[in-house]
């Protein structure tokens, strides 16, 4: 269910900003902070295809193992009322650091 919301929430904003970028609402627009880059609509088709692809070969079955591992082993999420140690807190934030760039730079 999460994935999913996830996915709802990314679509609408970036649409609501594209929709802003296509029609060039002044009051709003002024803010645009790359004014020198105007929208390739042509490109369009090709940005849904790649954002698609992404989401459903990358994304999804990212958190659908994310999830597996949380539930079926010691690993992952752990909901508790006393808080993580400060190494606990160290290491956790270590090793998302280490995964997110080994997958930014895998991605791009």
């Amino acid at each position: 269910v999460i994935p999913v919301l996830v996915m709802v929430v990314y679509w609408i904003h970036g649409l609501l900003h594209l929709l802003l970028d296509m029609f060039q609402w002044q009051p709003i627009y002024q803010y645009k902070i790359q004014q020198n880059k105007p929208l390739n609509r042509s490109r369009l088709p090709s940005l849904f295809y790649t954002l698609v692809k992404v989401q459903l070969c990358v994304f999804f079955p990212v958190c659908l193992v994310f999830s597996w591992i949380s539930v079926n082993t010691s690993y992952g999420l752990s909901i508790t009322r006393e808080l993580p140690s400060s190494r606990a807190l160290f290491l956790h934030q270590m090793g998302y650091a280490l995964v997110d760039e080994v997958l930014f730079y895998a991605m791009h």
